[in-house]
């Protein structure tokens, strides 16, 4: 169930509809398990949408970064207590740092326009539950007519994905899209790795998720 700016969990109708997108469900699938880390990536997009969105603006942003620089230079400003006053205020200054660097993440090409890397951690992590513990196949077929987006996949992650995300869930289209850019994504790193010496298993899903992490803040 989905209020305008938070998601609590999904109604009973929301979670039948997921249960019901296949037939063929692997009989090891634990669902309280399944239901309980849909949910929690929903509430952890919401939480980090809201954060984002109540986050300080420029003007507050630019009097942070002088802060900063002031913190950096006690040393310069108090010749005498200098050093002193930087180990009082150590933490003072990586939070202050921490700040500017999230603040600077927000503002980001990861943010324009109808770019959401918060989105787009929540579609990484429902499809990870796909294709790891469901057992399913990332990939979206067509109907009777070779024209709408459909399958499993389409329609487990439309079921999955629009109580959270309201209008902003992707379209079948949209869907089709993603899991073109998926399956080169993954290509390129297969290419990457051939040949060379790596010590874990062959690229995953999870793997290109977590090398990617950075972009995702």
């Amino acid at each position: 169930m989905k209020s305008s700016d938070t998601f609590l969990g999904y109604s009973d109708v929301e979670w039948a509809k997921i249960q019901h997108v296949r037939e063929d469900w692997p009989s090891e699938v634990d669902w309280v398990v399944i239901r309980a880390e849909l949910e929690q990536a929903g509430r952890d997009f919401w939480l980090m949408r809201c954060r984002r969105l109540r986050r300080p603006d420029k003007a507050e942003h630019e009097r942070l970064r002088q802060l900063i620089k002031q913190l950096q230079n006690l040393d310069i400003a108090f010749p005498i207590l200098g050093q002193q006053l930087k180990a009082r205020l150590e933490s003072a200054l990586r939070f202050t740092t921490a700040w500017d660097e999230l603040l600077q993440v927000w503002a980001s090409k990861h943010f324009s326009r109808r770019s959401d890397a918060h989105r787009e951690l929540l579609h990484q992590r429902v499809r990870q539950l796909w294709t790891g513990p469901l057992r399913g196949k990332l990939a979206a077929g067509t109907d009777a007519t070779g024209e709408q987006r459909t399958g499993p996949f389409v329609r487990f992650f439309t079921a999955a994905t629009k109580p959270i995300l309201g209008l902003e869930a992707l379209r079948p289209g949209g869907i089709r899209k993603m899991v073109r850019r998926e399956h080169d994504r993954l290509r390129y790193y297969a290419e990457f790795w051939a040949g060379r010496r790596y010590s874990n298993p062959a690229p995953t899903e999870s793997h290109v998720i977590y090398d990617h992490w950075s972009n995702y803040l």
